[in-house]
Order: structure tokens, then C-alpha cells, then sequence
């Protein structure tokens, strides 16, 4: 059986003195220019699985040379391996069918190693890069204009790529400044290794963003693992986070390794993270710390090479102040910090938002449907979407769910539709002319109703809309018999 043949194309040859040693082990036959001239010749007199090159060489621009590389043999596998940081450079070269954009920079020489010779053997697996156009694959940049997206066939797409002003990464979707303003900052710490904390309302995307700052990153390849802070209960926190050793505890059958292990090499994400106990907190500040666990039951110190990014809707500068989050953790987690604006504060990217949602789940239940109406669409914007865009993505899934057949949503098409044309903070109450005391509580309880209505019972928010405290509503709605209207409603 013949040798695969791999081609690097780089002036700085005493860099690549390890990979290619390295390779050659593993079986390769490597072959190494200067030029891209060279390169061009090399490919046109032998066939070369994957071409390994810098995007800066001596005759020409690299990315120019994959596509002229391509031209020769469609087959073939680019990887970019480069001093250029460039969200440009890296956006064009993918887009133009390169499987992998690696920075020098962006690692130990170890590490990089690995990754490099990682990214070769998987590009080979892959075959064909004519299979990754309309495909996504695991663990695989597939790079979408947002055209190609709106019209093309719909898939469960992974990834992100700018077209003109417009964004799309895994359903988060923006064209807006502030939504600009945070692809860019993704961009920009996406492989740094501090932690980062993402703040933002319910439904906003938190954990989209977090998983974009994950895949962006130099960890992609590594494992991304999700803890839900208030799904664990305080009992087991320690056990999910940190594993146990045989016999540890009555129910310890087996040694489990925990979450921190699992994620070792990639990024661990903590969901919610205001709802940790403050007694674990002080746990999990010393893992940050000291970058080691331990099981429960063991005795062995662990290194973990994790990074950190917490998600909140909590204010967490409030629950310091309360005493009920440390102070320390607080910064330590919030070395970056990212806030997601809720959608009323970016309705520009409502239209863009409703296309992507109407295109994904008219493809899930097979119907026609292809637009919603430009008065639906006006009336839609001008709502404040109390629930963010989880609340306007399950509002496209349940009328395309029950939609006729038909091409075009109009306002008959949406159940309670008159609740969005409701502006933000006007109330339908009917108060009759009668004492003062009367009329307030009228008036409060009517209120209350109306807030809660419009937030679809979210007391957080209605909470927040209301510049309350969650206990001083719920005081309210006890004062007023309204503790379990939201459940018979």
C-alpha cells in the first residue's frame, strides 16, 4: 500500500522539525516547500492528500494558493497553520473549503502539535471536501452565508460566518450593533484562557454564546461540558463536580470521575451559576485556583486544564452585596464579561430571527410555508418579548406546527395575537368610581394580572419589568389571592 503523501508549505522549516518527525512516524511521506510556487508544482507532479501551509509566504498570499491548489485537485485537504490573526484570513480560508484555520500562537509547541497532526489525520478521514458544503460534521467548521442559509436546504447548522452585516452561528442570528458589537468581542476572547462570564435575561441565547466562545476557541476540539447549577442538588454537587472513588459512599459502586475530569482539555460551562451554594462556592474557588481536584474518597490530586464560562440572569454585584455569592469567586469567574441584550433592545434582528426559525421548523414539519406577513411582521416588532428569543422561537415552532398549507403567515395564523399588539406597559383595566381604597387595590391587583400576563408568568421578570423584589411580588400576589392564578390560566 502506497504512502500518503502530506505537503507543508512554509519559509519557516525548523518549526515544523517535530510534526514532521512525527508524522513520518505515523507513516506519512512529507514533503516540504517554500513557496507557493513550488507547491503549485509539487501538486501538479504528485498527489498530495493535504497541504499544510503558512498564509504568509514569500510569492503569494496563502489563502490565494489553497484556491489555486483546489482548482488543481478538488480533492485535496487545506490546513492553515499561521502567525495571521485574522478573522478575515480565517473566514475566507474555510470559506473557501480549507478544513482547519490554526494559529502558532495559540498554544505550547506541545500542544500545537498535537492538534496540528490531530487536524491532518481528521481532514484525511473526512475524503472529499465537496461533502462538507451542505454538511455538518462533528468536531468540523461549516461556514454558511446567511443567503445560503435562507435558501438553501435546512440543516441543523453549527457554525458562524458574516455576510455583509448579517450573522448566523447556531441560531443566533443579528445585524444589529449591539449584536455586532458582541460577534466581535466572541471573536476577540474566544481563544484567550481567562473565565468569562455572560450575563443576560432568560431566552436570550447565554448558552449559545458560551458554546460560540467554546468553538471559536482553540479548545474546539476538546470536550464542552454543561453543568446546570440549579439542576444539581447541593447533596451531589460536589460528587457531579469533582467524581468519587470506589466505595466512597454507600451508593459509590464504581470510581466516577466527575465533570472537571471530563472536561479536561476543553471547556467546562456552569449554567445558572448564581444558583450555586454558597458552601460549594468556596470549593470550586479553589479548583480555580489551584487548577486540581479531588474525588470524593481520594486521596490524589488531580490537574485539570479546563476553561471556565458561567452563565447568569442573576445579578450577581446584588448577591455579593447580600453576602449570598463570594466576593472572591465573583472575580474570579468575571475576569471577561459579556452581556447579551434582551431582544426588545435589538428588534432589528427580529425579521432576520423569524426567517431563521420559520425556514428551520417549516423543514421539521414538512410544511410550505416560507414568509410571515410584512404587517405581522411590523406588529411583531413593536412587542418587547418579555421571554427573549426563547419565547419568539416557540412562538414560529407552534404556528408553523399548526399552520394550514399555505404560503404566508398573516395575523389570523397566530393564536392570541392581540397580546402583541399591546404596547409595553399599557393595561386594559376597568376601574369603577367608587372609594379610593377600593380603586387602588382594583388598580394593583389588575396590574399585577396585566405584568404577569405579558411575562407569561416568569416572576423573575415580571419582577424586574415592575422594579420589585421576587419576595415583595409575591407578597403582592398573596395579598391578592393571585399565588396560583398563573397555574389555573
Amino acid at each position: 500500500m502506497s504512502k500518503i503523501n502530506i505537503l507543508i508549505v512554509d519559509s519557516d522549516k525548523g518549526w515544523w522539525i517535530d510534526i514532521i518527525n512525527d508524522l513520518k512516524k505515523r507513516g506519512f511521506e512529507v514533503a516540504v516547500t517554500e513557496r507557493g510556487a513550488d507547491a503549485l508544482r509539487e501538486v501538479g507532479q504528485r498527489k498530495y492528500r493535504a497541504v499544510v501551509m503558512e498564509t504568509n509566504l514569500p510569492d503569494i498570499n496563502g489563502i490565494k494558493l489553497s484556491e489555486r491548489l483546489k482548482e488543481k485537485d478538488r480533492s485535496i485537504s487545506i490546513i492553515f497553520v499561521t502567525e495571521c490573526r485574522s478573522i478575515e484570513n480565517s473566514i475566507r480560508a474555510i470559506k473557501g473549503g480549507a478544513n482547519d484555520y490554526i494559529l502558532k500562537s495559540s498554544g505550547s509547541r506541545k500542544s500545537l502539535k498535537k492538534r496540528v497532526i490531530k487536524s491532518i489525520e481528521r481532514a484525511l478521514k473526512k475524503g472529499q471536501l465537496e461533502a462538507l458544503n451542505h454538511k455538518v460534521e462533528d468536531e468540523k467548521d461549516n461556514y454558511l452565508t446567511y443567503k445560503e442559509l435562507t435558501t438553501g436546504p435546512v440543516q441543523d447548522y453549527n457554525n458562524i460566518l458574516p455576510d455583509g452585516s448579517i450573522f448566523v452561528y447556531r441560531g443566533i442570528v443579528g445585524k444589529s450593533k449591539k449584536m455586532l458589537e458582541l460577534f466581535r468581542m466572541i471573536e476577540k476572547i474566544s481563544s484567550l484562557p481567562s473565565t468569562v462570564l455572560v450575563e443576560g435575561e432568560s431566552g436570550t441565547g447565554k448558552d449559545l454564546i458560551a458554546r460560540a466562545i467554546h468553538e471559536m476557541s482553540d479548545r474546539r476540539m476538546g470536550p464542552f461540558v454543561i453543568v446546570s447549577c440549579p439542576a444539581i442538588p447541593g447533596t451531589l454537587i460536589e460528587s457531579e463536580l469533582f467524581g468519587h472513588e470506589k466505595g466512597a459512599f454507600s451508593d459509590a459502586a464504581r470510581t466516577r470521575p466527575g465533570y472537571f475530569e471530563l472536561a479536561n482539555g476543553g471547556t467546562i460551562f456552569f449554567d445558572e451559576i448564581g444558583a450555586m451554594s454558597k458552601e460549594f462556592q468556596v470549593k470550586l474557588l479553589r479548583v480555580l485556583q489551584e487548577k486540581r481536584i479531588r474525588r470524593i474518597g481520594g486521596t490524589e490530586e488531580i490537574p485539570v486544564d479546563v476553561r471556565v464560562v458561567s452563565t447568569t440572569n442573576s445579578n450577581l454585584d446584588e448577591l455579593v452585596k447580600k453576602g449570598e455569592f463570594r466576593e472572591d469567586l465573583y472575580y474570579r469567574l468575571n475576569v471577561i464579561r459579556i452581556v447579551v441584550p434582551p431582544l426588545r433592545e435589538r428588534k432589528e434582528d427580529i425579521p432576520h430571527l423569524l426567517e431563521y426559525f420559520l425556514k428551520k421548523y417549516a423543514a421539521m414539519f414538512n410544511k410550505n410555508v416560507r414568509s410571515f406577513s410584512d404587517n405581522v411582521i411590523k406588529i411583531l416588532q413593536e412587542y418587547h418579548w418579555p421571554g427573549n428569543v426563547r419565547e419568539l422561537e416557540n412562538m414560529v415552532e407552534h404556528v408553523v406546527a399548526i399552520i394550514d398549507n399555505k404560503e404566508e403567515i398573516s395575523e389570523t395564523d397566530i393564536p392570541d395575537f392581540d397580546m402583541y399588539k399591546i404596547p409595553r406597559n399599557s393595561l386594559k383595566i376597568l376601574v369603577p368610581i367608587t372609594n379610593y381604597r377600593f380603586a387602588r387595590d382594583k388598580f394593583e391587583r389588575e396590574y399585577l394580572k396585566s405584568v404577569l400576563e405579558t411575562c407569561r408568568w416568569n416572576i423573575s421578570e415580571a419582577s424586574r419589568v415592575m422594579g420589585m423584589t421576587r419576595q415583595g411580588l409575591y407578597k403582592k400576589l398573596k395579598r391578592y389571592n393571585l399565588v396560583n392564578y398563573g397555574d389555573e390560566n
